[in-house]
């Protein structure tokens, strides 16, 4: 049998963002970088008073890396 309600019931299934971000290149071959990203496309596609179009996807990133 097939479910009736699907886990992206009422989400949109598509985003499209902003990305922002940095990086540093430091001696010995240590990297940092950092980034945000931001949504444009609301996470709800089920509101009935407006107030679900303020909810949006955002993502902060860290990474510590060694290159050698």
């Amino acid at each position: 049998t097939e479910d009736e309600n699907s886990s992206t019931d009422g989400f949109n299934t598509f985003d499209a963002s902003l990305v922002v971000g940095l990086g540093l290149d430091l001696p010995m071959g240590l990297t940092a970088r950092a980034s945000y990203d931001w949504g444009f496309m609301p996470v709800l596609n089920t509101s009935e008073d407006g107030d679900d179009s303020k909810i949006h996807n955002a993502t902060i990133k860290i990474s510590l890396g060694l290159m050698f």
